[in-house]
């Protein structure tokens, strides 16, 4: 069978875009370009026959499109008003289609296909934030259904409905729950694809942990617009303290963010490597390239056939303790050029109170992460230890057990809200006792309360599918 359609089978004739590691934006696109193009090659669906394209994201509406483009009747739903729902309203974080290709070396390209405009590529795009991309991403939607009509039908606030799709023995049936202009719909399909956003982030940590009654703290989702790049980080007290919970890229960027206000993890690392004049900046990022590149694609492959979460805790170690060594050689082998590193950073984020920024985690290295976001998080802590005596911006192997609004005598501070921020919190740590391979059976020790104004909590992704989303590194270009 072929292997990308054997990998996005969920079941005959239904196929999945969104259950699949990495969930990078431009990797969901070139997910969607290797799905079409394996399902015409196979005739599953070819000219005339019909398609259904759950989720009018940047993955469904690449299928949706390039399916229409060879003559396939092509139905894209979404429940949404309008497509790019998730990131339409985000004016606050950028997006770069390529910079976590680092340590390869097109990874500051800013756009893709880096080699400019390629018309097989229906929405290719260079980096800016979330919002002003959506609105060319829907001036090129609109086009697309201009040009591919009648190939090419949107329903927006339309769901898929009860029964799930299935195969009937010739076709796929799918049900179709409309708000306009009928309310039921039952159609046969050569295929459906989901692409539909069947992931919910965790963000949520509980008001108390020794009370299961007692509510949740729910952070801000990870698009949605915040003010973590403000030199004040969004908080009114200049004596505040911030605290990240979680170990995957949404944890990392945040960290980076809220200690530099830079927009990418890329932006600190050229920041690092100006510290070193020219020929030795030259020299220093291939030797660190070469560096990386054994340990992390190593960790990649290894990642790929690991089945249980310690054999991931293994192979997660190493590759940060590689990352470690890696900074470590860097001072010792460059001291001078590193003092100017540290100086760089410090006139960068002096004004931000680095050191009042944490990153609280559960094991003694982060998630599967991109390399880019691991090294560069890395280069930062080790800058604020060295430059603020006594700061703690990593809190390794602990578990934030709860986030409640700070006691004023028996009344509370304030009268915690979705995505609450620039209140006075009490944070209950776990500290010190936590690992990623039995954290969630073993039982909860001391609980240290610290105070905050600012908590973002960043606990992974919850999906359609019990298991861990399988993961399995896609090619940089078409």
């Amino acid at each position: 069978m072929d292997p990308i359609l054997q990998a996005h089978a969920l079941r005959l004739g239904v196929y999945s875009l969104g259950d699949r590691l990495p969930l990078s934006i431009r990797d969901q696109m070139v997910r969607a370009h290797y799905l079409i193009e394996r399902l015409l090659e196979n005739q599953i669906i070819k000219e005339h026959s019909s398609l259904l394209v759950v989720g009018a994201g940047l993955a469904g509406t690449t299928a949706a499109v390039l399916a229409a483009r060879h003559g396939v009747n092509v139905l894209l739903i979404d429940s949404q008003p309008s497509s790019f729902s998730v990131q339409s309203g985000c004016k606050s974080r950028w997006i770069d289609p390529v910079q976590y290709d680092w340590p390869a070396l097109h990874f500051s390209a800013g756009r893709w296909p880096t080699k400019g405009p390629d018309p097989l590529v229906p929405f290719g795009f260079s980096a800016g934030y979330a919002s002003r991309l959506v609105k060319t991403w829907i001036t090129q939607l609109t086009m697309q259904r201009t040009l591919l009509d009648p190939n090419l039908k949107v329903w927006f606030e339309s769901n898929l409905a009860d029964p799930p799709p299935t195969f009937n023995g010739s076709k796929v049936e799918a049900s179709i729950d409309r708000k306009i202009p009928l309310p039921h719909v039952k159609e046969e399909f050569e295929a459906v694809i989901l692409a539909r956003g069947v992931i919910r982030e965790r963000t949520t940590a509980p008001l108390d942990h020794r009370d299961p009654k007692a509510g949740i703290f729910q952070g801000r989702a990870f698009w949605e617009e915040d003010d973590f790049q403000a030199t004040d980080l969004g908080i009114s007290s200049p004596s505040a303290h911030v605290y990240i919970s979680g170990s995957g890229d949404g944890a990392l960027q945040d960290f980076i963010r809220l200690v530099t206000g830079c927009d990418t993890a890329r932006e600190v690392l050229e920041i690092a490597l100006d510290a070193t004049p020219s020929p030795g900046r030259g020299f220093k990022d291939i030797l660190l390239r070469a560096e990386l590149c054994g340990s992390d694609e190593q960790c990649s492959r290894a990642l790929f056939w690991s089945t249980e979460t310690l054999a991931d805790h293994d192979i997660l170690l190493r590759a940060h303790k590689a990352h470690w060594e890696i900074i470590n050689n860097w001072i010792t082998r460059w001291s001078e050029q590193w003092d100017k590193t540290v100086d760089r950073l410090y006139k960068r984020t002096v004004r931000r109170h680095p050191e009042r920024i944490h990153l609280v985690h559960s094991c003694n290295h982060f998630s599967a992460c991109y390399p880019l976001n691991r090294f560069v998080t890395l280069v930062l802590a080790t800058y604020i230890e060295h430059k603020f005596n006594g700061s703690r911006p990593l809190i390794p192997m602990s578990v934030v057990r709860s986030v409640s609004p700070k006691m004023l005598g028996n009344t509370p501070s304030h009268a915690c809200s979705k995505g609450c921020w620039d209140n006075e919190h009490t944070i209950g740590i776990e500290e010190g006792g936590v690992n990623c391979w039995d954290e969630r059976t073993k039982p909860i020790g001391l609980v240290v309360p610290f105070e905050a104004q600012g908590v973002a909590v960043r606990h992974g992704i919850e999906t359609h599918v019990n298991s861990r989303l399988p993961r399995d590194p896609l090619p940089f270009h078409l």
